[in-house]
C-alpha cells in the first residue's frame, strides 16, 4: 500500500488472485494479477514477496518459463533458492 499511496505504478501478483480470493485486496484498493503475462518479457526483474511456501509454485508455473534471458529475480526471502528448492535458470540473475 506504501507503494500505491507513493504513487508508484506497478503490479501486485498475488498467488490467490488465481483463485479468485483477493477480496481482502480489492477492499484496499489493490488489485491481484496473474503473474504470468507480465513476467519480464526482456531484460528487466521481478521482485517475488510472496510467503516462502507459495513462492516453489509461482516461480516453477508462472515467471520461470515466462522469463526472457538476460531478466532478473529477486527474492525478499531466499530459503528456497538457499535449500534448492528452486533452482533459477542459468540464464536470468537471481539476488
Amino acid at each position: 500500500m506504501n507503494l500505491r499511496d507513493s504513487g508508484v505504478q506497478g503490479r501486485a501478483h498475488r498467488a490467490e488472485a488465481r483463485l479468485g480470493h483477493d477480496q481482502e485486496g480489492r477492499g484496499r484498493g489493490l488489485q491481484g494479477h496473474d503473474p504470468r503475462p507480465t513476467a519480464p518479457s526482456g531484460p528487466t526483474s521481478s521482485l517475488v514477496l510472496a510467503p516462502d511456501e507459495l513462492q516453489v509454485d509461482i516461480y516453477t508455473n508462472d515467471l520461470g518459463p515466462n522469463m526472457k534471458p538476460g531478466a532478473a529475480l529477486a527474492f525478499a526471502h531466499g530459503l528456497n533458492v538457499h535449500f534448492n528448492l528452486i533452482t533459477p535458470r542459468k540464464d536470468i540473475d537471481v539476488s
